[in-house]
């Protein structure tokens, strides 16, 4: 089955990543049903955007969060309106945008006789704005959409939409879309087309059951991950900060006899005034521990505020200068979620997770992507994998380190200034104080009878490696002559010689392999981490970082004094994540100036070796 109609999508991308391609790969597929396809490249919109023309110029601010409007948000609508002006020619039948993230749920032969149907109801009932997605909300459930003339099975009448994923124009309206561009004043896409066309009192269609829905993956509008709460979609492969998860909300208090406010601390504290008044309320986030007010701004009814700050705050909150309520975890749901899938950043976060739930005395919920080295150490702990859905939630946190975090929304200080743990004591506000985590060693056997020692050459980026010409291979020779084998445990194969390779094993062999080792000698990488978990002495080598790492049970061997070193902490300069990165441009000297005896005598003046 092929379309009956001349029909063009636009399919708005930006970047190059997994989400995009999951979404041209479904989006493209109408080509073989006769749709004209084509896409439009939107590089991310980051300069200051325009005030004079703005519908809400009092919202613009730098960072996005709450109401605001960005930089970001304003390459949103010229994406679109873009698209429309360039593309919607006159001949065309009907016309469609797709996000990023658009993609289609159904087999394409269903979405095809849904298609013509709707095309079909939209002409028969002079609909002038139509979606085929939800009417629900994708965050929360809530039903947004209402549908006003039921008597049709597929489609409906309906009084709004929000979400602009999979929308579509008929030709009936284009001269009047390409005014409205000129002429009213820009928004968020979806925000603007609500806007004007409720205005300007047009009709409103959505599909009764969605066919089309978004990949979980990084909102570019709003610099954050998101997730689509109502299906399991190919998203949920990506790592995430599961922002969009299904609530109860608990914190419903009347007002007065007419309005009604709902209080949340899902990431961000959200104030929600429900009801019928006129009256304006005025909604202050007061810091107790800081003794300030941090955010306040005024509202009317069935509108709501969000403060941007994410990390822990026992929040007072304030209406018409009256405190309606103050924080308090105890008995209550907490969601604390790992954005980092790093074996170290998990290792050194969790046990400030259960800190917090024994300060708090509060049922914890944690996400992480190493659960199976944790759980049984930490049994009080509720652990969920990365996307679970947890009801019933009273407050939210997500531990990570946020590159763009410029205001620290995100991070109370800047991460790369801190040590990996006081991420996330700052994330959950508690005063920081190194606490060697605990993971539950294997049941497995020892590996050999011999004694030997764990090393691994390899981590994310060559500015961590030790890059000391045969270093490794010199440091191999000296421990076998002092009667110890080698272990090699990294994930990546390695090709030095006289060693145990144990190289890419499952995760319990390696914490096996590990348990029974007597020292460990590594880098700043996860499994320098997890030797210290295990109790097990650490020599880290190198100079690309200085203060980040953890102290008790770690011997440092760092390059002669006047080496280039640790400019992961310069942050006058944009971190840098690629493999090969020196940014000091110095061929990674922080690493490759610490000599193989240097090694050697740090192992000595411990009297793990005694020198000879």
């Amino acid at each position: 089955m092929k379309t009956k109609y001349n029909v063009k999508i636009v399919h708005l991308l930006s970047q190059p990543d997994e989400v995009e391609n999951q979404s041209i790969k479904s989006i493209s597929q109408l080509k073989k049903y006769g749709f004209k396809y084509t896409s439009h490249i939107n590089r991310p919109y980051n300069e200051e955007p325009p005030v004079e023309n703005c519908v809400r110029p009092q919202d613009i601010r730098p960072e996005p969060g709450g109401n605001s409007l960005t930089g970001r948000h304003y390459g949103c609508y010229l994406a679109f309106r873009n698209a429309i002006e360039k593309e919607f020619t006159e001949d065309l039948d009907f016309f469609i945008i797709c996000e990023r993230d658009a993609f289609i749920e159904v087999p394409y032969q269903k979405f095809m006789g849904i298609f013509n149907h709707c095309c079909e109801f939209i002409n028969n009932n002079q609909i002038d704005y139509f979606s085929f997605g939800d009417r629900r909300s994708l965050v929360t459930g809530e039903l947004l959409s209402e549908i006003l003339d039921p008597q049709d099975k597929i489609a409906c009448l309906t009084n709004k939409f929000y979400c602009c994923h999979m929308i579509m124009f008929p030709k009936s309206i284009r001269l009047e879309l390409l005014e409205m561009l000129q002429t009213e004043k820009w928004d968020v896409a979806d925000l603007f087309f609500l806007r004007v066309f409720t205005d300007r009192k047009k009709k409103f269609g959505i599909t009764k059951q969605r066919i089309a829905t978004q990949l979980d993956g990084e909102s570019l509008i709003n610099k954050r991950m998101i997730l689509n709460s109502r299906n399991e979609t190919i998203g949920k492969q990506l790592l995430s900060l599961y922002e969009k998860v299904p609530i109860t909300i608990k914190n419903v208090k009347k007002i007065n006899k007419q309005d009604s406010t709902s209080i949340t601390f899902l990431y961000n504290p959200k104030v929600e005034i429900q009801g019928s008044s006129p009256q304006d309320y005025y909604i202050e986030f007061f810091d107790p521990i800081e003794n300030k007010i941090i955010y306040a701004d005024k509202i009317k009814t069935n509108h709501w505020v969000v403060c941007n700050r994410q990390w822990f705050t026992p929040w007072e909150i304030r209406i018409n200068g009256k405190t309606v309520h103050k924080y308090n975890a105890s008995g209550q749901n907490i969601l604390v979620s790992f954005e980092s899938s790093a074996m170290g950043d998990n290792i050194a976060w969790i046990p400030y997770v259960e800190e917090f739930r024994k300060q708090h005395n509060c049922n914890v919920y944690v996400s992480t992507f190493w659960n199976e080295l944790f759980k049984d150490e930490y049994p009080n702990l509720n652990f969920i994998k990365p996307g679970s859905i947890v009801h019933n939630l009273y407050a939210s946190y997500v531990i990570g380190c946020f590159d763009d975090d410029t205001l620290c929304y995100k991070n109370k200080d800047c991460w790369r200034k801190s040590t990996l743990q006081k991420i996330a004591s700052d994330s959950l506000g508690m005063e920081y104080k190194e606490i060697r985590t605990k993971v539950h060693p294997s049941n497995l056997p020892r590996p050999i009878p011999e004694k030997y020692v764990c090393i691994s050459e390899r981590a994310t980026q060559w500015a961590k490696e030790w890059r000391y010409l045969n270093g490794w291979q010199e440091l191999i020779e000296y421990l076998n002559s002092n009667n110890y084998k080698v272990m090699v445990i990294s994930k990546e194969p390695t090709s030095l010689k006289n060693i145990i390779n144990q190289t890419g094993r499952p995760i319990q062999e390696t914490v096996n392999n590990l348990y029974h080792s007597e020292f460990y000698i590594g880098l700043p990488h996860g499994p320098s981490w997890l030797a210290w978990a295990l109790n097990k002495p650490v020599f880290m080598i190198g100079g690309y970082s200085m203060n980040c790492e953890f102290v008790s049970g770690n011997t440092r061997i760092l390059p002669p004094e006047g080496t280039c070193t640790s400019c992961f902490h310069d942050t006058k300069l944009l971190f840098n994540r690629s493999l090969e990165a020196c940014v000091y441009y110095k061929d990674y000297e922080c690493n490759k100036k610490v000599t193989t005896q240097m090694v050697i005598d740090a192992i000595q003046k411990t009297n793990i070796i005694p020198s000879k």
